[in-house]
């Protein structure tokens, strides 16, 4: 999944049950965190505790579902 929400990512993880659900069938993710808007570190928080692993790409946060991925 890509996401590029132009700084509503905070929104999207906001609930953490919906981004659990959300997260839980997405084997990977590309998010653009815009950070003047967003809070990056809760993002990753969220990615963390829903067992992803993640590196900065220039612009992007690359995550990948440990539980999806061997």
């Amino acid at each position: 999944m890509k996401i590029d929400i132009e700084g509503s990512e905070t929104k999207l993880f906001e609930d953490k049950e919906k981004a659990r659900k959300l997260l839980s069938i997405t084997k990977y993710l590309a998010i653009e965190i815009h950070d003047d808007i967003a809070d990056r570190q809760y993002i990753q928080q969220v990615l963390g505790d829903n067992n992803f692993s993640w590196f900065e790409e220039g612009e992007l946060t690359i995550a990948a579902n440990r539980n999806l991925t061997k």
